[in-house]
């Protein structure tokens, strides 16, 4: 299983209870995106990319889509503009997701757990221990988790790098991302 950089802190670095709070309050409105929505997302996926990104929760399509046009906003004065690749980025970095299988309640209770326990415990849970332990590790490192199916299913590799790294501050992604493409898509998530 894949880790980063970040194996001594915290599961998700970056998730302030302010954020949190925010998007769970928005997890309320289970309704899946609109169908221009979904017609744009699947002109920026693969096939491929699109079968799994179809599979989350109308929740979690959502926040995609929301982080993925926070992108286009912030890097529409850039050299990076119309560059579809760092939007399909945007829509695919939490498919890891997928397989926790956890509810809202459990996804509230992972979410806390992730602002204390380490990256090492979440992937030992991840890997050995079962039941609702398992899938809140598997939550805690669902970015390394959707970086091995995004290249299992033949997805791009940015995509899959992206994934792999952006429950950190994402400089891990440099040699492939541009840095102004990472402070988009690190803002964009954060909102």
């Amino acid at each position: 299983m894949m880790t980063t950089d970040r194996e001594e802190g915290a599961s998700l670095p970056r998730a302030s209870f302010k954020m949190l709070a925010k998007r769970l309050i928005g997890s309320f409105h289970p309704a899946p995106p609109e169908p221009a929505e979904l017609a744009w997302v699947r002109s920026l996926l693969t096939r491929e990319e699109f079968d799994l990104w179809s599979k989350l929760s109308p929740h979690d399509q959502i926040h995609s889509v929301r982080v993925a046009q926070g992108v286009r906003r912030r890097l529409a004065a850039t050299p990076y503009a119309g560059d579809s690749l760092w939007l399909s980025v945007a829509i695919m970095h939490d498919i890891g997701k997928l397989e926790s299988n956890l509810a809202m309640y459990e996804r509230m209770f992972a979410t806390v757990a992730g602002r204390t326990v380490k990256l090492s415990t979440a992937t030992r849970w991840a890997s050995s221990a079962r039941g609702l332990t398992r899938r809140v590790g598997r939550f805690l490192i669902h970015g390394a988790l959707g970086s091995e199916m995004i290249r299992s299913a033949g997805g791009r590799e940015e995509i899959a790098l992206w994934s792999a790294v952006h429950q950190a501050d994402g400089l891990a992604a440099e040699q492939k991302i541009p840095l102004p493409v990472i402070k988009a898509l690190v803002e964009a998530d954060s909102y």
